[in-house]
């Protein structure tokens, strides 16, 4: 069988999650972003699987939060998402007081 060559796109990613610097290796993010997506499927909402718990954890998220991050992310997030502090200096940075977002991100990261 053939081997194709994977899109820049994916080689990019590959590239990034086998940095040492980055929190998680690419089978974590695979595990994460599958589960994710599960989450968005009709009628498959429902609880982090614990084996992600420690992959969210490691990200400075909060998995009791994670399905409701997912699957209502239009409605609880601007144009950024992350931990509330980072949010509150980029705002500062950008001579707002706030941004759309900030106290779910509060909830959402530790």
């Amino acid at each position: 069988m053939e081997r194709r060559a994977l899109p820049d796109r994916v080689q990019g990613l590959r590239k990034r999650l086998s940095n040492p610097s980055w929190l998680m290796g690419i089978q974590e993010y695979l595990e994460l972003l599958d589960a994710s997506g599960r989450m968005l499927q009709a009628g498959k909402a429902g609880a982090v699987p614990a084996l992600l718990a420690g992959i969210l954890e490691r990200l400075g998220l909060r998995p009791s939060v994670w399905s409701t991050v997912v699957t209502e992310y239009k409605a609880l997030f601007g144009r950024m998402v992350g931990p509330r502090s980072a949010l509150m200096r980029r705002a500062r940075d950008a001579s707002r007081q706030w941004h759309r977002g900030i106290s779910t991100c509060g909830a959402a990261f530790t």
